[in-house]
């Protein structure tokens, strides 16, 4: 095997020959005022080392906006220059309390933001912003909470990523007390081994009702990889995930068996979101007509007429395959034929992007779409990082 060191082009002025942009937005965030903090001098050290020029500032401030979470404590820069930049960290660093920069809590302007984001003429006015720079506006919302589409910043021509430093995680070590060590791991081991899926994991089934239980933290990939406005949310996939996963529990298929199911009528009423605290899901099945199974997906209470429903739908056992495979493949060719053109991925994902729906590594399963006049066809796969 040959391996070759990757050298990227001389010096490549950033933006393929063009002049880089001053000022620019300079992004910070942490888990609490400890970490961003840390964030800071970390920084602030990078800067003062003198391993990056001016000409690789709104690189530096590309890769902090695109490549790093956007967390709870947030802090704002705009700078002219690497020095401008140091200059302004050394007096953050030092004083905190006021100063030249944008400093905020997610927390403290939660529903103003949800607000601001779901108003159109706000959406327009937040475009107009960066058109024109207004740098200082952005910023003021974006330490509260606001979550920005930096590509926009840039359109076509966009800086490079280059390596800063990386999150400072708290040193603390979490060690299991030694009289409770074997007790304790083989628990955590137990409720890891009993679950029955990662979307399904509990079987909480009544003498009267088929039941299933799931409790989601907000660390599964599913959740930190999906984020809508900046939320976590539940992809709408998943939801037919479980509801397959119940069903196939539901009639014993047995392992190395196959069933193909077909779900029907599907509808997502409302959508599941995980932030600070745990939220427990429930799915109920109930036998429908002409062997259909019906299946919510819904929040638990202690009355049934309480229950938040957030999907339902049908189930179906499909006999006959085959039939349905070739249907499948010759609908296909009839798009292609009818002059279905092929979308780029990354356009996908930058529309997404643009519509405050982020996708990570574990989401992106997407590796070809075909758009027609009235249809949509696109093939998907479990990305590697998540696939067994």
């Amino acid at each position: 095997m040959l391996v070759e060191e990757y050298i990227p082009q001389e010096n490549r002025k950033e933006h393929f020959g063009a002049t880089p942009r001053t000022p620019v937005m300079v992004v910070l965030s942490g888990k609490d005022e400890q970490r961003l903090q840390e964030q800071v001098l970390q920084l602030l050290e990078a800067m003062e080392q003198g391993d990056y020029g001016d000409d690789r500032l709104e690189s530096i401030a590309y890769t902090l906006q695109v490549g790093r979470e956007a967390m709870e404590e947030r802090l704002g820069l705009i700078v002219e220059s690497v020095s401008d930049l140091a200059a302004q960290l050394r007096e953050y660093a030092e004083h905190q309390k006021a100063g030249r920069w944008f400093r905020g809590n997610v927390k403290r302007y939660k529903e103003t933001i949800s607000a601001l984001e779901t108003d159109e003429d706000m959406q327009e006015t937040i475009r107009q912003w960066i058109y024109k720079g207004k740098y200082a506006k952005l910023l003021d919302l974006w330490v509260k909470g606001l979550s920005m589409n930096w590509q926009a910043l840039y359109g076509e021509n966009r800086p490079c990523r280059i390596s800063l430093p990386t999150y400072p995680f708290a040193r603390d070590r979490y060690w299991v007390p030694q009289a409770e060590g074997k007790e304790a791991a083989g628990r955590s081991r137990e409720d890891t081994d009993s679950r029955l899926h990662p979307l399904l994991h509990r079987n909480i089934s009544v003498l009267s009702e088929q039941r299933y239980s799931s409790t989601f933290s907000g660390e599964e990939f599913f959740l930190t990889d999906h984020r809508v406005q900046g939320r976590k949310m539940l992809p709408g996939v998943a939801y037919l995930e479980m509801a397959r996963t119940a069903v196939e529990q539901a009639l014993e298929v047995k392992p190395g068996e196959w069933l193909t199911l077909q779900l029907q009528q599907v509808t997502w009423m409302q959508p599941i979101t995980v932030e600070e605290q745990s939220v427990e899901v429930r799915l109920r099945l109930m036998a429908g007509e002409e062997g259909d199974i019906g299946y919510e997906i819904y929040k638990g209470s202690t009355g049934a007429m309480e229950d938040v429903v957030y999907s339902q739908g049908t189930a179906r056992v499909v006999t006959n395959v085959e039939s349905v495979r070739e249907d499948i493949a010759k609908r296909i060719a009839e798009h292609r034929a009818a002059g279905a053109q092929e979308v780029p991925i990354t356009a996908c994902y930058e529309a997404f992007a643009a519509m405050g729906i982020e996708y990570g590594a574990g989401q992106r399963s997407l590796e070809s779409v075909q758009a027609g006049a009235d249809q949509v066809w696109a093939r998907v796969s479990l990305p590697s990082g998540v696939s067994v």
